[in-house]
């Protein structure tokens, strides 16, 4: 695979650097830094479509994450038009009743409720359950169960630290040094 030299003299294989720009984006969203997190994210999904191709995990993870962005961000249409490939696809390759499938259909259907839809909302709320816990839940990967920190400084200056697994699941996270309550072991 090919790689880019970065400051120092190092490479970075492409998809370490989308991984780091993917969870980044993710991070500034949870900041409150939504234009930043918008377009990191646009940039991870461009990428990964160039690289992985279209109708890749890894590109539909990006293309939710956008979509999440774009909701709080107030463009909920497009959210939704993410939101709804995405749920398409994981059902096509995972089957209605895989965990991340009932995700994306947990996460539309958020994202309908935002545009007025709610009955087509609680009818996806249905199909997909309640959500599990996520402390009782195995991890559906093997790479899921190793966290990366991230620590991002926001224009407004304040740090923020978050702890997550490859797949965006918050496992910790710290403001300006200060435990927030959502810190787990």
């Amino acid at each position: 695979m090919l790689s880019r030299s970065i400051a120092g003299g190092l490479s970075v294989n492409p998809k370490d650097q989308y991984t780091a720009d993917f969870q980044r984006g993710i991070a500034l969203r949870e900041a409150g830094e939504l234009n930043e997190s918008k377009l990191v994210l646009e940039r991870v999904v461009t990428g990964r479509m160039l690289s992985l191709g279209a109708q890749h995990d890894e590109t539909m993870a990006a293309k939710s994450q956008l979509g999440r962005t774009l909701r709080e961000f107030g463009d909920r249409e497009r959210a939704r038009i993410l939101h709804e490939e995405c749920l398409a696809f994981r059902r096509r390759v995972f089957g209605s009743q895989h965990e991340w499938t009932k995700n994306s259909m947990r996460i539309l259907a958020d994202t309908l409720d935002s545009v007025g839809r709610s009955e087509e909302a609680r009818k996806l709320r249905e199909e997909a359950g309640p959500e599990p816990d996520a402390r009782s839940v195995a991890p559906l990967t093997s790479q899921a169960a190793k966290p990366f920190t991230f620590s991002i400084t926001t224009k407004s200056g304040l740090q923020d630290t978050a702890t997550r697994d490859l797949l965006g699941d918050l496992y910790s996270r710290k403001d300006q040094g200060k435990d927030n309550g959502m810190l787990s072991s």
